[in-house]
């Protein structure tokens, strides 16, 4: 992997306009495997959701992109509007091929979502307006809000243009409100803009119907952070040293945090749809009774599997099909509304003797235990907000001590999580 630098950054923007722009074919041989290298050092320990981890995040942005933040500024589009209000389709492109990508994400995610007829939608961040027009070609009534005026003319002029039932509305992510009740707030290739999308999330899961839905699609969901961060993808670093777009990516477990900590159960997946290409669709809904993260009847409820894997840094256990294994440090990290909560999870020793463990909960151990037991129940007292609960812990190898072909240094097995308040 190659790495570049800031003092690289004039040359390969440079280098990546004369071969194109950052959409072009060469451009991206150019860049293959190239990854940018922070002088910034981000603190992956602090609280994600603390100012201070914002703060440093805002940092790494200024140093690649020599500018302080400022959206209302930077996440600018200059184009001919008048161009794009006669074309066949908002983004004025005349090959399908080059349009079908977007459909199919789109036409996934509304099955997902499962919309009633004549659905209200607020669509944020609605850009040239193509996700606001589908969904209203399928009989949805459509908000589209977007921080670009020249974005806003076009959606609006295009609604007169094919009358659909879309109202369009500048506005920011932080700043934009609304008296209606909507039954999906739909983001499409847009929330990793926002600075802090567990505001964001709070306040437009607040315009929800009961049973309304948080949708989104073409997120950057991947492992480059612990939780989040500015991404240094090649492509990424050209939008954010060029245009200063804030474009930053979450790992899974923390963009499902943003969605839990606001009380809506999330599914995420990826497609499998070759010619969607990378497709991440969340699916939340208010729970009528309880938040997604409170007490749910015993650590062997469906679901709660899925809420321990959410749970989890990838990177440091094994993943099954119905089971976490540790490693010989292995972390969860947990959201909690409160303080008094209690993290319980169901935990199993596959080994012939036991396993010493010892958890820690924000670099503090607070307790430690031998699982002698096939199946043990093991209770972690919560802090209210983040709690990284680390698990330190005997490994064995089961070929060595089972005689199998598994041949990895394992520690237990983990089936279930859940919260009790």
């Amino acid at each position: 992997m190659s790495m570049f630098s800031k003092a690289d950054l004039p040359a390969f923007i440079a280098k990546v306009d004369a071969l194109g722009g950052p959409a072009s074919a060469k451009a991206m041989e150019y860049w293959q495997g190239m990854r940018y290298r922070p002088q910034m050092k981000v603190n992956e320990d602090l609280d994600p959701f603390s100012e201070a981890y914002v703060d440093q995040q805002l940092a790494l942005y200024h140093e690649i992109s020599g500018r302080a933040i400022d959206q209302e500024a930077n996440e600018q589009s200059d184009f001919n509007v008048d161009h794009h209000v006669a074309g066949a389709n908002a983004y004025a492109m005349t090959n399908p091929n080059s349009m079908v990508r977007h459909y199919l994400r789109l036409s996934h995610l509304i099955a997902v979502a499962d919309l009633p007829a004549n659905a209200k939608v607020l669509d944020m961040g609605a850009g040239w307006g193509m996700s606001s027009e589908f969904f209203a070609t399928l009989g949805c009534r459509v908000t589209s809000v977007d921080i670009n005026p020249s974005f806003v003319e076009l959606i609006r002029r295009r609604q007169l243009r094919h009358g659909l039932p879309i109202v369009a509305a500048q506005g920011t992510f932080d700043e934009f409100l609304s008296e209606d009740r909507f039954d999906a707030v739909l983001f499409y290739e847009c929330l990793h803009h926002a600075i802090r999308p567990w505001t964001v999330i709070e306040r437009l899961g607040k315009m929800l119907k009961p049973d309304g839905a948080i949708i989104f699609a073409g997120e950057p969901i991947n492992n480059m952070w612990r939780h989040w961060g500015l991404r240094n993808d090649p492509k990424s670093i050209y939008c954010i040293a060029k245009m200063g777009w804030f474009e930053s990516g979450w790992s899974e477990a923390f963009i499902t945090a943003c969605l839990q900590r606001t009380g809506l159960s999330v599914k995420i997946e990826a497609s499998a749809v070759p010619t969607v290409g990378h497709l991440c669709v969340a699916r939340a809904r208010p729970n009528a009774t309880r938040p997604a993260a409170a007490a749910q009847p015993s650590s062997a409820q469906p679901g709660s599997f899925d809420l321990a894997r959410s749970y989890a840094r990838g990177d440091e256990w094994f993943m099954g099909p119905q089971h976490l294994i540790a490693k010989e440090r292995s972390t969860l990290d947990v959201q909690s509304a409160t303080a008094g909560a209690t993290l319980v999870l169901g935990v199993e020793n596959y080994r012939r003797t036991s396993i010493k463990l010892r958890v820690e909960r924000n670099g503090t151990t607070v307790q430690t235990l031998a699982l002698t037991d096939r199946k043990t129940e093991v209770r972690v007292p919560l802090m209210a907000g983040a709690n990284a609960i680390c698990f330190v812990s005997d490994t064995w190898v089961p070929k060595l001590e089972l005689g199998n072909a598994d041949t990895r240094a394992i520690s237990f097995h983990l089936a279930a999580a859940h919260i009790e308040p």
